[in-house]
């Protein structure tokens, strides 16, 4: 089933598969229970909750076991079950991979060739490639990237990027020190302004408010009721980026930019 085919489900779609499928009853009961806890904790009838693992993965990031009653142990364990659940009407990505590594992998990935924690990060990426017969000598970019998008979405597990981050270092660190390794290296993009935009993709008018809103804060213009302590020039920094990444993330959320 394609995942734009599996959009169209709701989890009310995915109860039904439960109850028609071949598992044993206790199974079918701690699946249902778990979509109707997910559905409950998320405020929403399950028919109308979408079958989205991208959305319903942050969704349920930001909930915690407190939040949803339970112990941490419940709570993970609900989580789990849910996600197999999910499986049943939409491609997933397990969260543990047992599926052995080609020979090729073996050899370049082996605990005698990597450390524990290269290791680590790296064996569900290779694990992945060699369940789709992706051998070092073939991996390209493009199936670096095909990875990054489905530990993206098609994954419940938290933080899958700051995952990927953990991997693309130790995946470059490889290119650069292990023989044999594929040498297509990683791009590593700077995050720390990529999605804030400049002021020169916003409407004029718009910037002009931006000033004179940071006029007021500096309290150089004695015609302005402006604050009792004049903002430091760090400050104006701040707020001035703040302002920017505010327009930025509605931009970024579809606001037409007139419209700001």
């Amino acid at each position: 089933m394609s995942t734009k085919q599996s959009s169209r489900l709701t989890l009310a779609d995915v109860l039904v598969r439960i109850s028609g499928a071949d598992l044993p009853p206790k199974v079918k009961a701690d699946m249902s229970s778990a979509v109707r806890k997910v559905a409950a904790v998320l405020g929403a009838d399950p028919g109308l909750i979408p079958v989205d693992p991208a959305n319903l993965r942050r969704r349920l990031e930001g909930i915690s076991h407190q939040v949803a009653g339970v112990s941490p142990g419940r709570w993970n364990n609900i989580r789990s079950l849910f996600g197999k659940a999910i499986a049943m009407v939409a491609p997933m990505l397990p969260g543990r991979s047992v599926f052995p590594l080609l020979p090729s992998w073996d050899a370049l990935a082996g605990e005698t060739t990597l450390n524990f924690n290269r290791r680590v990060r790296l064996l569900p990426m290779l694990r992945y490639f060699s369940e789709r017969g992706v051998a070092p000598d073939g991996v390209t970019l493009a199936h670096l990237e095909g990875y990054r998008q489905a530990i993206l979405q098609d994954r419940l597990r938290s933080k899958p990027e700051k995952a990927w981050d953990g991997l693309v270092w130790a995946w470059n660190a490889c290119v650069r020190e292990v023989p044999g390794w594929p040498q297509v290296p990683i791009p590593r993009a700077e995050k720390r302004e990529v999605y804030i935009f400049p002021w020169s993709a916003f409407p004029e008018s718009l910037h002009e408010d931006a000033r004179g809103y940071l006029r007021r804060l500096e309290g150089t213009d004695l015609s302005e009721d402006g604050p009792p302590k004049p903002a430091r020039p760090a400050t104006l920094v701040t707020r001035e980026r703040q302002l920017r990444m505010a327009a930025s993330s509605l931009i970024h959320k579809g606001v037409p930019k007139e419209d700001l």
